[in-house]
């Protein structure tokens, strides 16, 4: 931040002198701090900072300002939409609050259009109390930041508000005796878009909670949402809304098809091309990214279908030359797995040669690990259900020593349990860089690892896999 008092005297007292397709929006009582503005739309990069004066004032010039504009104004972990106008000079208070984190931004005096914002964003954040649904932060995979447990937020009752929220906001829109054709037309598909993502939100937020039920149907939550709505293409969380889309089907509606061919038959499910195209190439890094490259050569080739553009195809082709580099050059997927040699819960020894001529999933846990023991019921219904189809299961806890009494009365005589003894410091934990558990490594039955950090049992796709390797 620099002083710039004279020039914010400069402009504010010329603003008639102003470019007309620039908006200004001055923030009063600045505490100081990163103070951003985002352009809400997944087409637009920009970011506008403020600029501070010794006065307590922030400014920011927003070039290229028009009423089709939604823009998200950042500062202290709180947030704020707003339209801005061309000539606008906007300006907001930043008011302590010892109720409210960091306080609150509020409008000195809003036009028509920022009353309503402040109307539909006080609709969104408001329809599932106690939760704060942050919809307007670009490129935030978790927009939800929960004051109470997530089962009493997800109860019946506030999800059966999340089905009407559309049409009040609608309802709302309507009423706001906004004339302008334009941003009518805009909001509208910015409410259908933010709801449809809210939906996908609460899919994801369930998946992610292991074990939690869905009080409401998920078709409920899914049919809402339509893939083939062009405009979609502008949302600024269309990669995330696809992601969870997908992600609810999967946890309550099934995987169709093989393992290999999951994404390409996903994709199919969106008709419109652009989109679908999208959705692909986006789904192809985040892989990539992510590390989940188990078959993931094969898995991009099933999509190449799928991607029709000039611009796609290029992108396609350098994806697929990455994930090809990358599977090759992984220092440990497809080499021999590090040998190991581990108690059971009967004092024997365990070593992985014992494990020759079978696949062998390995969960690292702990007993003080709540979403271990969650994902232990997924690993023992797997357990169940390919044990004697030529894959084995095996337990690795890295407690202390001095939890190995309780570490025995909690695995019994189930399956097959190992004991580390020193926690992230065992050798076969720290080859493979595990920090966070659960983590799930699967070796081959040649004692090759075929991944290090393969997908958990309560993720479908997992189960999917694992049939298609044991051709079941």
């Amino acid at each position: 931040m620099r002083n710039v008092f004279v020039l914010l005297s400069l402009f504010l007292g010329c603003i008639a002198c102003s470019s007309p397709q620039k908006a200004y929006v001055v923030v009063e009582n600045f505490p100081g701090g990163e103070c951003v503005v985002d352009v809400l739309s997944r087409m637009s990069d920009s970011r506008y900072e403020a600029v501070s004066d010794a006065q307590s004032r922030a400014v920011i010039t927003l070039p290229g300002a028009s009423v089709d504009s939604l823009y998200v104004m950042a500062l202290n972990g709180r947030s704020k939409i707003f339209s801005a106008i061309p000539g606008d000079t906007l300006y907001l208070v930043f008011e302590e609050d010892m109720r409210k984190l960091n306080g609150c931004l509020k409008f000195k005096e809003a036009n028509e259009y920022n009353r309503y914002l402040e109307r539909w964003e006080e609709q969104m954040k408001g329809v599932i109390p106690k939760i704060e649904f942050n919809f307007s932060i670009k490129n935030a995979e978790y927009n939800m930041r929960f004051l109470q447990p997530i089962e009493q937020a997800f109860c019946k009752e506030n999800l059966e508000k999340v089905l009407t929220l559309e049409n009040e906001c609608l309802q709302e829109l309507k009423e706001s005796n906004i004339q302008n054709q334009r941003f009518l037309e805009v909001q509208k598909k910015r409410i259908q878009h933010v709801c449809w993502y809210l939906n996908t939100c609460i899919l994801k937020f369930t998946d992610s909670n292991v074990g939690m039920k869905l009080p409401i149907d998920a078709h409920k939550l899914l049919d809402g949402v339509d893939l083939n709505d062009r405009s979609l293409m502008d949302f600024w969380q269309l990669s995330l809304l696809l992601k969870n889309y997908f992600i609810g089907k999967r946890r309550f509606i099934g995987v169709e098809g093989a393992f290999d061919e999951y994404l390409s038959l996903e994709a199919e499910k969106i008709a419109q091309e652009e989109i679908r195209e999208f959705f692909v190439l986006d789904q192809l890094d985040m892989l990539l990214q992510e590390d989940r490259l188990e078959r993931l050569d094969v898995i991009s080739t099933a999509c190449e279908k799928h991607v029709k553009s000039e611009a796609g195809r290029k992108r396609f082709l350098e994806l697929k030359t990455k994930i090809l580099q990358k599977i090759k050059e992984h220092p440990f997927n497809g080499k021999p797995a590090m040998d190991f040699a581990f108690e059971d819960q009967y004092g024997r020894t365990v070593k992985l040669a014992d494990f020759k001529g079978k696949y062998l999933l390995i969960d690292v846990w702990a007993t003080w690990c709540g979403p271990c023991k969650k994902e232990a019921l997924y690993m023992h219904d797997l357990e169940k259900e390919l044990a004697d189809k030529g894959m084995t299961f095996v337990s690795l806890s890295i407690d202390q020593k001095s939890a190995q009494k309780t570490w025995v009365k909690m695995v019994g005589d189930s399956s097959i349990a190992l004991f580390g003894t020193n926690d992230y410091n065992t050798p076969f934990v720290r080859h493979y860089g595990i920090e966070y558990i659960p983590h799930f490594l699967l070796i081959g039955p040649d004692g090759t690892m075929l991944s290090c950090q393969t997908r958990k049992p309560s993720d479908p796709l997992l189960r999917k896999f694992l049939i298609q390797l044991l051709d079941i």
